[in-house]
């Protein structure tokens, strides 16, 4: 079933459930902390987690990086997460260990553990509500949207430097509610992550892309890694246990992670544009890019090899939006969000101290991107030419723009440039990472080609883009002739500042130095322009939101940490219903249904080792937990805070969860925790992980 016939069929089941959005739904929610609903979780489901409950859950709880969560396992720094994502550091383990992504990985003890490099591990220790010294700041700068906006990102700024201390524990700022509430978020950093258990791609990803964002599946979607600090295994005594058996069908489960972002607080003109415009553009390139890549990775085996994450994580990002969009031209879904639009609009109307507080922002909002949507379109079509995605591109672009930054005071520099952060960035920047030439020419191609597709011929990006022929010709030349792979070349550049980069005949440096003040204009027209604009627009929908309903609504997703709850039960599905689970006897089935060919191809020791499994242990779950992008490695633990599953997928439904929350049929996908351990003890020969995961103690291997 489509995400979009799913949506028709339950939109006036959500209509005449609510007559009024807000208020969330059933089991809809992602919930800070601090602001869960207890009264209609007591109601409902008759449990109501306690405060010692809720510390100890949120202690073990943990983000990767920018994106994806985990938990600590284990009291000797061991953490919980998907395959997915550490998808990136096994990528750069490839570089010294190869084909290690095919045949997975054991570490024979913790001295043979394998560092990932350029990951850091995070915890939430502390929050601050810092609202009113926002709202202050703002106001000294006087009337002028431009010196507003910029007043609000230093107030901010500075607040971050002030909770920060030293490398180990470090500050975000974070909005909720769109704005009507700023906070300061502190963290524990570890950097010193290492890799313990990962099983086979085939295992782990079992079923591909065809199978991605679909259920029933049958994926050992895990990773097992350590944490260490000054040379031994950090202490987790808030760690999580798992369950002695499998979670039954109907029980109350809760999600603990970081959803990555929703929109579902966004105006319906925000809505339209993104429908009509940015994210149709979007699909494009990324169905051009993965085109690319499939020609690249036809080439050969090596080739297959070093493009099989870019393809994974390409063709993972465009189902995901074929699934947003499929949300947003559901005219029933979409009208429901104009419904709730016009209730907002209605209340505020009625109410005259509020309305002339709040103004019409939703006009403002409409205004703007009808009449610069353009230019924000070219701000993202730019932005393609330095993609992280391109490593030896966006390390340049970082050499060139770090000594042009530091010459700037601190309230004028780009995001990630204060000083604070340059030591941060430079680290990552110098940690040894395999760069595939050939791949990165493709990629790089790719984004030249479609910078002079989408571009107007007078855009300055385009025009140097244009200066240097052929697109294709052109990656080849920048990829083949920098040396920015070898981290000596970096270190070199970084330490001998602007001198160094001038004088650099890099081919990559030398583009970028072209490029850079394009760069550094688009990061000051976003803040002055953009966010001058649309920022005070979008907070006062957001304080008229909340004036109105207050906490008894939940904010969007901001990638922080959320808890969401629901039960283990199936949904309707094809005309007939998908089940809670799925087992062993299915997961080889569908193998054999495919003539064990891949992407349903099972490594060698599942079939060698099949009679020593009991092939009615649990392999996937659903449960009707609110998701989305950024929960991939969340812990999903029962009544008692014990692990019974972690989080992978959704299902085809979910996609639309960035807009809209279907109940009866959006689905959290989750890894059986009985499928880990049993894993471990029979197909792996790590019985000692099994152990130590069930709460016992950690033994040498």
């Amino acid at each position: 079933m489509t995400t979009r016939a799913s949506l028709a069929a339950t939109v006036f089941c959500l209509a005449a459930l609510a007559e009024s959005a807000p208020p969330a739904l059933a089991d809809e929610g992602m919930w800070t902390f601090d602001n869960l609903p207890r009264e209609r979780l007591a109601r409902v489901h008759g449990f109501t987690p306690d405060d010692a409950w809720l510390t100890r859950l949120q202690r073990a709880a943990v983000r990767f990086g920018r994106g994806g969560s985990g938990s600590f396992v284990g009291s000797h720094g061991l953490v919980l997460t998907n395959h997915h994502v550490v998808a990136g550091g096994l990528q750069r383990l490839e570089a010294t260990h190869p084909g290690l992504i095919e045949r997975g990985f054991l570490a024979a003890g913790p001295d043979d553990e394998l560092p990932l490099p350029n990951l850091e591990i995070r915890a939430l220790i502390g929050t601050r509500d810092v609202t009113a010294a926002i709202a202050a700041a703002v106001e000294r700068a006087g009337e002028d949207p431009a010196a507003r906006a910029r007043a609000r990102a230093a107030a901010a700024a500075r607040l971050v430097e002030q909770a920060e201390d030293g490398d180990d524990v470090r500050a975000e700022f974070v909005e909720l509610y769109e704005g009507a509430q700023s906070w300061i978020y502190r963290y524990r950093v570890w950097d010193d992550v290492r890799l313990v258990w990962v099983p086979e791609q085939a295992a782990a990803n079992f079923g591909g892309d065809p199978d991605n964002f679909t259920y029933p599946r049958h994926d050992l979607d895990a990773a097992l890694v350590r944490v260490w600090k000054d040379g031994r295994p950090v202490d987790a005594a808030d760690h999580l246990v798992f369950a002695d058996g499998p979670v039954p069908t109907g029980a109350l489960v809760f999600v603990a992670g970081h959803p990555g972002n929703t929109d579902r607080l966004q105006t319906v003109a925000q809505l339209r544009w993104a429908r009509d415009r940015r994210l149709p553009e979007s699909l494009e390139g990324l169905r051009t890019l993965r085109e690319a890549i499939a020609r690249y990775a036809a080439r050969g085996a090596d080739e297959a090899r070093k493009a099989q994450m870019p393809a994974f994580f390409v063709d993972n990002a465009i189902k995901s939006i074929e699934g947003r969009l499929g949300a947003l031209r559901d005219e029933h879904a979409f009208g429901l969000r104009e419904d709730q639009e016009r209730e907002l609009r209605a209340r505020v109307a009625a109410d005259p101290e509020l309305a002339r507080t709040i103004g019409d922002p939703w006009t403002t909002i409409e205004r703007f991107l009808a009449e610069r949507g353009d230019e924000l379109l070219r701000l993202r079509r730019r932005s393609q030419l330095t993609s992280p995605w391109i490593r030896s591109m966006s390390w340049a672009m970082q050499l060139v723009l770090m000594p042009r930054q530091r010459a700037l005071p601190e309230d004028e520099r780009l995001p990630g440039y204060r000083e604070s952060e340059l030591a941060r960035r430079q680290r990552r920047m110098l940690a040894p990472v395999p760069v595939f030439a050939d791949l990165e020419a493709v990629m790089l191609g790719h984004a030249f080609a479609r910078a002079l597709a989408l571009l107007p011929e007078d855009d300055p990006a385009r025009r140097v883009v244009a200066s240097l022929g052929d697109p294709a010709a052109a990656a080849r030349a920048l990829t083949t002739g920098t040396t920015l792979a070898d981290p000596d070349v970096r270190r070199r550049l970084l330490e001998g500042g602007a001198e160094a980069i001038a004088a650099s005949d890099d081919p990559m440096i030398a583009l970028a130095r072209r490029l850079a003040p394009i760069v550094e204009q688009d990061a000051r027209f976003e803040r002055d322009v953009v966010d001058a604009a649309l920022d005070p627009a979008r907070e006062a929908v957001g304080r008229a939101r909340f004036a109105i309903y207050g906490t008894s609504a939940y904010p969007d997703a901001t990638g922080t940490l959320r808890l969401a709850f629901g039960r283990v039960e199936g949904y309707p599905m094809n005309g007939t219903l998908a089940p809670p689970r799925t087992t062993l006897f299915g997961l080889f089935d569908r193998s054999l249904g495919f003539d064990r060919r891949p992407p349903w191809a099972l490594p060698d020791r599942f079939w060698e080792r099949r009679d020593r499994l009991d092939l009615a242990t649990p392999v996937n779950f659903v449960c009707s937990c609110d998701i989305v992008g950024g929960n991939s490695g969340s812990p999903v633990v029962d009544r008692e805070g014990r692990l019974v599953g972690l989080i992978f997928d959704g299902n085809i439904e979910s996609l639309a969860n960035t807009y809209v929350f279907d109940p009866e049929r959006s689905r959290a996908v989750a890894v059986s925790a009985q499928y880990i351990l049993q894993a471990l003890d029979k197909l792996y020969d790590a019985g000692d992980l099994a152990v130590e995961l069930r709460g016992g103690p950690q033994a040498p291997r």
